[in-house]
């Protein structure tokens, strides 16, 4: 079965299942508590990941500055025009894979951010909801896990690139 990071998450420390497959690792606490009930988890590395950012084809940013996207999850970058004043689109507007989703706690994390997202930060159920969201909104930026658009041979990822555009992080350089 398929479910979200938190949901998978919360699944293993009720106890109901006995293995989980997940990007991110258990935080200290998790383990203090699974350890106060004789339960020593085992992390085995299978594979990496990382996230995709995406945007509608008719954008025509294909590159944004690490900093930018910073100031785009604190509030500080609102409109595509502040990123490019060539841009026609208005509003940004970010759409994850999902809520609960491993991909939004690694934004937190990486941006040290607290409390809550902007307001225009929305939830999808699924990557090809964010795809599909993407694709119909040319004023959106979307986060999906790279493994959906990274296997030359999937139909899955040929479908979702064809509808898309995958933007390049570059890194911001103080002067």
């Amino acid at each position: 079965m398929y479910l979200s990071g938190d949901s998978i998450l919360n699944l293993f420390l009720a106890d109901s299942i006995n293995v989980i497959i997940s990007s991110t690792k258990l935080t200290d606490n998790q383990l203090d508590y699974l350890k106060g009930k004789t339960i020593f988890p085992r992390t085995t590395k299978i594979a990496y990941d990382a996230i995709a950012f995406i945007v509608n084809k008719s954008n025509p940013d294909s590159l944004i500055r690490y900093n930018t996207l910073k100031d785009i999850f604190t509030g500080k970058t609102t409109k595509w025009n502040q990123i490019n004043s060539k841009s026609k689109s208005d509003n940004i507007k970010v759409v994850f894979d999902n809520s609960g989703s491993n991909n939004v706690k690694t934004i937190m994390s990486k941006f040290e951010l607290t409390g809550s997202l902007p307001s225009y930060c929305y939830s999808a159920n699924k990557n090809s909801e964010v795809v599909n969201f993407v694709q119909s909104h040319p004023e959106a930026i979307g986060l999906i896990s790279v493994n959906w658009i990274s296997d030359p041979r999937d139909s899955i990822s040929h479908s979702f690139l064809s509808k898309i555009k995958v933007v390049s992080i570059t890194p911001q350089f103080d002067s």
